[in-house]
């Protein structure tokens, strides 16, 4: 029987507009297979002021995705040592072991909050 695997697949296309005129520039697809054979999903809300942090529950991880539909301020720890703070508006990818992300919002409406890792 074969070995069950998980992995995360990314296919990105970009595109310029000019006058609602719209043309690719580039195609993009990526495969982050997880280095502990699964994949973690979390999805929820960050009240106004709140902030959360996120332990990840992999030993190891090979790509982590965060996705919101607001500001929130980030802090990233990654595995062995290291780490940075930013904003994030919709999108963040690491693709580097992260460990822990502190997440803060600093606006006044609730962020809806998405975490894809593997």
């Amino acid at each position: 029987m074969p070995a069950v695997s998980k992995a995360v697949l990314l296919n990105v296309g970009a595109f310029l507009s000019d006058n609602n005129i719209r043309r690719s520039v580039g195609a993009f697809s990526y495969n982050f297979a997880s280095a502990s054979a699964n994949v973690v999903t979390n999805f929820f809300t960050l009240n106004p002021g709140e902030t959360v942090s996120w332990l990840t529950p992999m030993a190891e991880s090979s790509i982590t995705f965060l996705s919101c539909n607001g500001e929130l301020d980030l802090s990233v720890v990654l595995r062995p040592s290291g780490g940075y703070s930013l904003g994030v508006k919709k999108l963040h990818i690491v693709d580097s072991d992260v460990g822990q992300l502190t997440l803060t919002n600093p606006g006044v409406s609730a962020v809806n909050v998405s975490i894809i890792q593997a």
